[in-house]
This record gives C-alpha cells, structure tokens and sequence, in this order.
C-alpha cells in the first residue's frame, strides 16, 4: 500500500486552508472598509456639510448641520416648481431682476432653493450677526448687556442711507444698556446705533461668527461687495432655533426680539397675522447709479407655522424696491399656501 509522505499531506491541508480562507479574510477587509468609511466619511464622499465651533482642547461642537443636495421629496419639489414658474414670470419685466430663493422645514430639515448660492448685499440682515456676537460675549461675561452707554445721535452715524427709516429714534444725550441698544437695532433696524454697539466689541469677536460659519464677513476691512447668499444667511436663524452656538436663553431671547421687528410688508404679510414671524429686512440702494439693479430688498426669518415651523430666505436686485417687496410677500404666500395644505 502507498502511503502519502507526510510532508505532501501537510502541503494539501494548507492548501485548502488558504483557499478558504482567502475569500473570508477578502470579505472581511471590504466590510471593514465599508463600515469605516460609513462612520467617518471623507469630505468628499459625505453628503452632509458639517460646521463646528473650534478653539475647544477635548471637545469640537457642532454648530450647523445641512445636507449638501436639496431633497427630492416631491411635495417640496412640486413647491420648489410653482416658486420658481411665479419668479420666472416676475423676471420678465426686468424692474425685478434677480430673485433667490430658500427654504427649509426645521422639522425634517428638508430644504429647496432657487439661485441658492448668488451673491447679494446684506445690508441691514448684518444686524443678526452683530446681535449674535453681543449675545455671544454676554455668555462669555455675564453682565455685558446691562453696561450703560451715552447715546448721541448725528448724522455721522448713519453709516448707510436707509430708505427704509426707524419708526423710533432714542434720546440723543441719554444713557441706555446694551441689551436697549440691541433692542433698537433689531426692532426699528436703526443704523444710528451700529457704531456704538461695534465699539463694545473687538474685531475678533465681530469676525468670529463668520468664521465659524464659514462665511465671509461683507463689510471686513470696510467692504461693501455682494457676499452672502440666501443659503448661508439662512445659517444664522438655523444656529439660533437650535440653540448651538449662543446657550438656549439667549437663542430664544434673539428670536423673541426678532418676532417684533417692524417689517411687516414682506415674509410676514405672506402669512395669517397670527401665526407669528422672527424676521429682519435688509435694503441696500444705489440712487446715484444708473444700474438695472440699482436695489436690493430681502427678508429672511423663521415662521412659526405649527406643527410645520420653516424658514424662508428671499433676496431680491430690481430697480423698483415697491415690486421687490411685493414679490416677496407673494412668494412667501405661495409657500405657506403649500406648506399647510
């Protein structure tokens, strides 16, 4: 009888090892490379921009969260088309030239927009983030918002011509808080106050909000050009209604102040007066130019329509800021009609 050398036989076993153990390990390093790269995606693969609040040594905070593509639902798409058909026909007449739009349910966190990414002016929206940043150091240094200030009033500080002026001025000569201060800003939108409220901050703390939100700052080294989108300043009222870059206090504080805005012409007269609305305008005007977009009008803010709150983000270039106004209240109409079928 033939016997198998021993060391052949040895050779024939691990042969068959390895061929079934080649497959098993191959299958084993492709799940775990599917299962890494799930939990920590590249930038480039992840469908999410992520924003977070650095300078913290063992934690990094999330400040903003945002899907990079708009949803494909269909009820917000068949919303996203009847926008767009009613700015495509206001396009036409050229009084209002450009109109970008966004808007997002902050239940689902689903989002459309239209032109999303154009620049504009931002004019008087800059106010929020002016308002975040006083907010930010009353956290840091609790206190900071009852610092009384002498208010004087000049022409002088009437940094921008507003077209649209404050139904209310403070007293020249008086002494307020900041937190009153803030409150004219925000409420009558009054450029009188912006030079006193910058000199309570550094330029550090002005700039950090945009930093961390990635966004350029318009008006850094005393510029005016077309920098912000209706996406990025949406990510303003998003870090406000979510509370996760000033504390909840201060967040809600900042809506409530914004709800009393004196705005009333666009977002807000789209929907029933009562469903209420933390809105702010910005007007820029161009009256010494002959250009075709010689205004800009927007409005943005968060409707408080229950169960179903979102936020709309409307920025217009015309020559006729009474159309541009209009076309906003209509547009926000259109939304709500949709949104509480």
């Amino acid at each position: 009888m033939y016997v198998i050398p021993m060391n052949k036989r040895k050779s024939e076993y691990y042969n068959k090892l390895y061929n079934i153990l080649l497959p098993l390990v191959f299958l084993l390093g492709l799940g775990t490379g599917i299962l890494f790269k799930s939990i920590f995606p590249s930038q480039q693969d992840s469908q999410f921009a992520q924003t977070r609040e650095n300078g913290y040594e063992y934690i990094n905070p999330l400040i903003d969260f945002e899907t990079l593509q708009p949803t494909t639902i269909k009820k917000y798409v068949e919303l996203e088309d009847e926008v767009s058909q009613y700015i495509s026909e206001k396009e036409k007449d050229r009084e209002v030239f450009h109109i970008s739009f966004y808007y997002k349910d902050l239940n689902s966190g689903a989002w459309i927009g239209i032109d999303e990414n154009e620049k504009f002016i931002p004019a008087s929206l800059n106010k929020v983030p002016l308002m975040i940043a006083l907010y930010k150091k009353e956290m840091k240094s609790p206190g900071f918002l009852q610092t009384k200030l002498k208010y004087i009033y000049s022409n002088e500080n009437d940094i921008l011509t507003q077209a649209i002026k404050p139904e209310f001025y403070l007293e020249s000569g008086k002494e307020y808080s900041i937190e009153e201060l803030i409150d004219q800003l925000i409420i009558y939108s009054d450029n009188s106050v912006l030079e006193i409220l910058y000199s309570t901050i550094s330029d550090k703390e002005g700039q950090d909000i945009f930093y961390e939100l990635g966004i350029s700052n318009p008006y850094e080294f005393g510029g005016l050009q077309n920098s912000m989108s209706v996406k990025e300043y949406s990510s303003f009222f998003r870090i406000m209604y979510n509370a996760s870059y000033l504390n909840k206090e201060l967040s809600s504080k900042a809506l409530g102040l914004l709800t009393n805005t004196k705005f009333d012409s666009g977002i807000k007269a789209g929907v029933p007066d009562t469903i209420k609305v933390a809105n702010k305008f910005g007007e820029r005007n161009f009256a010494d130019e002959n250009e075709e977009d010689s205004s800009q009008i927007h409005d943005c803010g968060i409707v408080y329509f229950l169960p179903k709150p979102y936020l709309l983000c409307i920025m217009t270039k015309g020559s006729n800021p009474t159309k541009q106004i209009e076309v906003i209240k209509a547009i926000s109409t259109i939304v709500y009609n949709g949104v509480s079928k």
